[in-house]
């Protein structure tokens, strides 16, 4: 896993683990939720290499930003 990317862990029927990483703008009060994935036998359904792409993108272009539809 990329040093940068969280791997947040959910509990329930499947094993659900969205890939999320502080910032990548504003580090002290952001976090950006990057890719879903799902865990099979301590296995990712994805490549943590995928959120980091998705992250620089991002810095690349902040207008791909969007604000969370209930705290706008």
């Amino acid at each position: 896993m990329v040093s940068h990317i969280y791997k947040l862990r959910m509990n329930g029927d499947r094993a659900l683990r969205p890939l999320l990483c502080k910032g990548p703008i504003d580090m002290d009060r952001e976090h950006t939720l990057l890719l879903g994935a799902i865990e099979v036998n301590s296995v990712l359904d994805t490549d943590a290499e995928d959120a980091e792409a998705i992250r620089s993108a991002i810095l690349a272009d902040e207008k791909r930003r969007m604000p969370h539809e209930r705290y706008k």
